[in-house]
């Protein structure tokens, strides 16, 4: 279930992502996690390896989102939604992992190919263990673009699945939290196609978050990013 437990004070400003490791001793050693998020997708490399590389059998992902009904709520600087059923799921390599938590950053925290985009939708998900694993989709403002639902402020209706792009190809990598404490490991499904989503949305939550809730990009340190 989601943890709203309360943290130390921190923003997006005077106590930003530079000053996040020294406001308690629980945020400098997650911080100290070497493999940490953000970081820059480089796509085009990556399609390009995968192409030459032999057929191999790749990774999966199966999802079993429903009509659901989320609580937006406004924690951490950004506006979450948390799911009531808790039964909503995906399968990732054969383990399952329910569907924890809705957020929002924008603009958005990973990039492809040096690309920003102006949302990243974070879906995180967890196992019985406490894993983590989290589908980031990159969102384009558009007139006729889905419309997810138009009360920021009371319970509504959502199908996770109209959330998401098609699922033609993605990258998985090891990373952490991009918010304190920055902890990992966190499992990364990085959505290379993104969703559009109603213009008019897009002004309703940046009423809600005006300040920029991106944490800056983080050395990728040689990780293993695999392209599926």
């Amino acid at each position: 279930m989601f943890n709203t437990t309360t943290h130390p004070q921190w923003n997006y400003t005077n106590l930003g992502p530079n000053k996040w490791a020294t406001i308690c001793p629980r945020f400098s050693v997650a911080d100290n996690y070497q493999y940490q998020s953000p970081i820059n997708i480089p796509l085009d490399s990556l399609a390009n390896q995968h192409q030459s590389m032999p057929a191999i059998t790749g990774s999966s992902i199966e999802t079993n989102y429903f009509q659901d009904i989320f609580k937006p709520v406004i924690f951490n600087h950004s506006l979450h939604l948390l799911p009531t059923s808790h039964k909503q799921t995906i399968t990732f390599n054969q383990i399952t992992y329910r569907l924890d938590d809705i957020h929002i950053h924008r603009p958005s925290e990973h990039t492809l190919d040096k690309q920003t985009f102006p949302l990243e939708i974070h879906l995180v998900h967890r196992n019985d263990f406490g894993q983590a694993t989290v589908i980031a989709i990159f969102v384009q403002p558009n007139q006729d673009g889905f419309l997810p639902f138009s009360n920021l402020s009371q319970a509504f209706k959502l199908d996770a699945t109209l959330l998401l792009p098609p699922l033609a190809h993605y990258v998985n990598y090891i990373g952490s939290l991009t918010t304190p404490p920055t902890k990992g490991p966190i499992n990364w499904i990085i959505l290379t196609t993104h969703k559009s989503l109603s213009t008019p949305w897009l002004s309703a939550f940046k009423a809600i978050v005006p300040i920029p809730n991106t944490r800056p990009l983080q050395p990728t340190l040689g990780r293993p990013l695999n392209y599926y």
